[in-house]
């Protein structure tokens, strides 16, 4: 029996992978469907989309889709769908995203949306919202007709026609260690509300924790014995009753720490400054309840105005972390198990440009490392 033909192919032009799928027969026309999709990354993409396609089966030709609007599409078929592919906090951001943004759409039909209306929506989000927001949102729109598709109410993906914004690399912010020393100097921890300002903001700087992870981390993740902090959960926080402590952000991410003694003494300091006043299970937390992004944002704001320092974000805390053990000079494989990073090519790519002597200094690691000594010619004796 003959062996039959693969049908995911690579186009020969920009290497990206393809598929035709032959779904079937359309039930009023009788006419064979095909269905063709491109511009694949990896072989394997394009396999699921196909696997995907050939599941759904034949979808009705393109002057006889299947109509409905984009808010009823979107709420009643795409999100109870997307719902169980995705974290919980990741839906809800999106399913925010969704009703903040997309709404735009919300009257339209799925079927009717052109690239023209895609590409007026998103120069009107662009225009209002960062670079890295906009991309996430069209993202979330290509989903929706990608699924749009592959369902039969669209004959295309318009925001795939489009394509997203460029992505625009932020230039990172962060304190060095003086900097640092000026701002935590500020803080009176014979005040107990200081002294919680104190520990957290700490904490971040000398862990290179994110938010989430900080807020999320429990006395029980900390071995005082062995001086290490355990990440094993990331805190989502909508308010003191309405909050979620879910796995942390990738495989990479729950990982162990190994303290410097003054932390884990400033620390050991905390949590007995923290029993005489609540029982709790958290680290950052002033009365045994988790905290939200407010809770430190304002007053590191505030000490942040009031000594005339640069203003950074929570998460700056982080970036001057690792700003920090470049500085130090340490392996850039280290820094990326202690900050998290699935691979060195996410730590490089963000904290690359901070190793700005790299290539002087390896030059001069070179100096002199081979001598020339050419062997000097015998004349022939007369």
């Amino acid at each position: 029996m003959p062996k039959l033909a693969d049908p995911i192919k690579q186009s020969s032009t920009d290497k990206t992978w393809y598929f035709r799928a032959n779904v079937g027969f359309n039930e009023k026309t009788g006419k064979r469907v095909q269905i063709r999709r491109s511009g694949f990354r990896t072989k394997k993409e394009a396999r699921e989309e196909y696997n995907t396609v050939m599941a759904a089966g034949a979808t009705p030709d393109e002057t006889n889709l299947k109509e409905i609007q984009f808010s009823e599409f979107v709420d009643t078929l795409f999100l109870p769908w997307y719902k169980g592919r995705v974290k919980d906090y990741t839906f809800r951001t999106r399913e925010y995203c969704r009703k903040l943004n997309l709404n735009y759409f919300d009257d339209m039909l799925v079927s009717k949306i052109t690239s023209v209306d895609v590409m007026k929506w998103q120069n009107e989000l662009n225009a209002r919202a960062s670079n890295a927001y906009t991309r996430i949102n069209h993202c979330l729109l290509s989903q929706i007709f990608k699924q749009a598709v592959i369902m039969g109410y669209a004959k295309e993906n318009p925001a795939k026609v489009v394509g997203n914004v460029r992505k625009i690399k932020k230039q990172i912010s962060f304190w060095t260690l003086q900097e640092f020393e000026t701002f935590i100097s500020s803080f009176d921890i014979t005040d107990y509300q200081q002294h919680f300002l104190f520990i957290s903001y700490w904490l971040m700087f000398f862990t290179g924790l994110r938010l989430g992870e900080a807020t999320g981390l429990f006395w029980d993740d900390i071995d005082f014995e062995q001086g290490t902090l355990q990440v094993e959960r990331t805190l989502h926080f909508r308010s003191v009753f309405d909050y979620d402590l879910s796995d942390p952000k990738t495989v990479a991410s729950r990982r162990v720490i190994t303290l410097d003694t003054t932390t884990l003494q400033y620390l050991k300091e905390w949590h007995a400054r923290q029993k005489d006043h609540v029982s709790s299970d958290f680290v950052i937390s002033q009365d045994g309840v988790p905290i939200g992004r407010g809770k430190l944002d304002k007053p590191m704001k505030d000490h942040t105005d009031e000594l005339k320092l640069k203003a950074i974000t929570l998460h700056g805390f982080r970036h001057s972390h690792a700003a920090l053990l470049i500085s130090l000079k340490e392996n850039p494989l280290m820094i990326k198990d202690r900050l998290g990073h699935t691979d060195v090519q996410t730590t490089l790519g963000v904290y690359g440009h901070l190793y700005p002597n790299s290539n002087t200094e390896m030059a001069q690691r070179l100096n002199g490392l081979v001598t020339y000594k050419p062997k000097v010619k015998e004349e022939a004796v007369a």
